[in-house]
């Protein structure tokens, strides 16, 4: 049994914790989605400090010996759950930056055939295409993969302009 004294202890832990994780969220430091399974962990700790008597009831539902035991248990649980989160969303975020740089590729592909096709007017193209990627940041973080596609695309459509613009310079001479 845990005294008065230690559950109020933990109880202001418990609300310093779930205040620390909302103001996370709210600076965007942390994604609701991740934030929520730290939420439901926090009441039902919240739960077993205001109802100590709870995890012995549970403990003998499930017919583990000690209520420690129990304790013990409820964490390797809870450390599993969040390690397969964490890997599920390792997975998304390297299929991502795979599609990313495999959009990329393509663009300094592209890039590189108008190089070879005009070697005067398109160089400055090129240069031009790359510079409006440089500068449009991480297109990603925004609108995710589409949005970088459609900078891509956005970036070719300046490549063809300063490519015009090459022709007509070149034409003059």
């Amino acid at each position: 049994m845990i005294t008065h004294k230690f559950q109020i202890i933990l109880g202001v832990l418990i609300i310093l914790a779930f205040l620390f994780i909302v103001n996370m969220v709210r600076k965007r430091a942390l994604e609701l989605k991740y934030a929520l399974s730290w939420f439901i962990m926090l009441i039902g700790l919240g739960v077993l400090v205001c109802i100590p008597k709870t995890m012995n009831v549970l403990a003998k539902a499930m017919g583990i010996y000690s209520p420690v035991n129990m304790i013990f248990f409820v964490g390797f649980i809870l450390a599993i759950i969040i390690i397969f989160v964490l890997t599920v969303t390792l997975s998304r975020l390297s299929a991502r930056v795979r599609k990313m740089a495999q959009i990329v590729a393509m663009m300094n592909t592209y890039q590189g055939e108008d190089l070879r096709e005009e070697q005067h007017g398109s160089v400055s193209a090129v240069q031009d295409g790359r510079a409006v990627l440089e500068t449009s940041g991480v297109p990603e973080q925004q609108a995710g993969v589409e949005g970088f596609a459609k900078e891509a695309k956005q970036a070719r459509g300046a490549s063809a302009s300063a490519k015009a613009a090459g022709k007509k310079r070149n034409q003059k001479r």
